[in-house]
């Protein structure tokens, strides 16, 4: 279980034959790993792929129909984790978190006051948004990541820890941001 296929965003759902029909959302639908943002953490941190991918097999089969390829990463524990997390990452999925933060930024500068309060109101707001739709993708993806080698049902557990994790962290950035911009 050491390996990480991609979970892209469109792959192995009911929304895969859109992505189909469209071939560019297949050209969109790739995991943070394979960004400029991706790369960077991958030259920083020397994350490297063993050489050749395993299929995952039946278990990719029975859901898809076709087999998915498992990457393992090389170097300490560190970088085969960052490797793992970066490919666990889909980069529309990090977006739709992003658009169900608009109406809260909407409702940020719709509030009484001056340009200025507006401003402020906006910025932390952002702020907040910011650190909501990183920290609790982030966690979910740590946390799916840190317990992969142990099977995908650990694999799911760290996904809720990471994501109570991320939401906790959340709350504490969100009362630090509240008293800077206030």
């Amino acid at each position: 279980f050491e390996g990480q296929h991609q979970a892209k965003f469109f792959q192995n759902t009911f929304l895969a034959s859109l992505a189909d029909k469209f071939p560019w959302l297949n050209k969109v639908d790739k995991t943070l790993y394979n960004t400029g943002f991706g790369e960077f953490i991958r030259r920083n941190f020397n994350i490297n792929i063993a050489k050749g991918a395993e299929s995952i097999g039946e278990a990719s089969k029975l859901i898809s129909g076709d087999d998915l390829n498992k990457f393992k990463f090389t170097g300490n524990y560190v970088q085969r984790l960052t490797g793992r997390t970066l490919m666990r990452l889909p980069v529309i999925g990090l977006f739709a978190t992003a658009i169900m933060e608009v109406p809260a930024l909407i409702d940020s500068v719709k509030k009484e006051g001056t340009f200025i309060d507006k401003v402020k109101s906006f910025t932390n707001q952002l702020c907040k948004s910011a650190g909501y739709v990183g920290l609790v993708n982030a966690g979910i993806a740590i946390g799916g990541a840190v317990l992969l080698p142990y099977g995908y049902i650990a694999a799911l557990i760290g996904m809720g820890i990471g994501s109570c994790i991320g939401l906790i962290t959340s709350k504490g950035l969100n009362k630090q941001i509240d008293k800077v911009i206030s």
